[in-house]
């Protein structure tokens, strides 16, 4: 009879352990799976991060080159116009329209 006790009390502790041990198993294949997912995400994140700074630094090589192009055309509109002024006010002067 003791035996017999004793052996179901074994198999008793054997199966808790068992039990225990299949619930670790799963609370760290949950801890697992949860952790891949934070992984994705910030990885997901970081390529966003690494799209919106290559979007910034090209925006700023264009406002670069824009505001470049804006004042040689600024500078080239500035020469004709006193150009032309110096044009119109030599022909003025030698036309004797404006008296010197």
């Amino acid at each position: 009879m003791m035996m017999k006790y004793n052996k179901n009390q074994g198999d008793s502790s054997i199966s808790t352990l068992r039990s225990q041990v299949t619930d670790v198993k799963i609370i760290m294949t949950q801890n697992i799976n949860k952790i891949l997912e934070s992984e994705e995400r910030l990885n997901s994140f970081t390529d966003r991060t690494n799209d919106l700074h290559t979007t910034a630094k090209d925006s700023q090589e264009t406002r670069k080159i824009l505001r470049k192009i804006l004042w040689q055309h600024l500078k080239k509109i500035i020469i004709i116009t006193v150009a032309i002024l110096l044009s119109i006010i030599i022909i003025l002067l030698s036309t004797n329209i404006i008296p010197t």
